[in-house]
C-alpha cells in the first residue's frame, strides 16, 4: 500500500515540523519513531523494538510455533563431568 500525500514544512515553536495525517500514523502503531536522512530522502519508520498493542497480541501468537523441549538424555553425563571437583 502505497499512498502519498503532499503537505508543508511547517513553523512549530522554534521548530519546524511536518503534519503527518492521522491515518498514517494510525498505520504506524506507535508514536515512537526513527527518522533517517539518506539520499536526500527523509524516512520516518516505528521504532522496531516497541511493544504492540494488546489488540494484535492474538495475531501476533497465532504465527508462533511451538516448539518441543529438548530432551534431557545427557544429564547424567554432566553430573559426571568434574565440576565439583574445582
Amino acid at each position: 500500500m502505497i499512498k502519498t500525500r503532499q503537505t508543508q514544512i511547517i513553523k512549530i515553536g522554534n521548530s519546524n515540523g511536518v503534519r503527518i495525517p492521522k491515518e498514517y500514523l494510525t498505520a504506524l502503531g506507535t508514536k515512537e519513531v526513527v527518522l533517517e536522512f539518506i539520499n536526500n530522502t527523509v524516512t520516518i519508520k516505528p521504532v522496531k523494538d516497541s511493544v504492540p498493542p494488546r489488540s494484535k497480541w492474538n495475531e501476533i501468537l497465532a504465527k508462533m510455533t511451538i516448539e518441543t523441549e529438548d530432551e534431557l538424555t545427557d544429564f547424567d553425563t554432566t553430573l559426571a563431568d568434574g565440576i565439583d571437583d574445582i
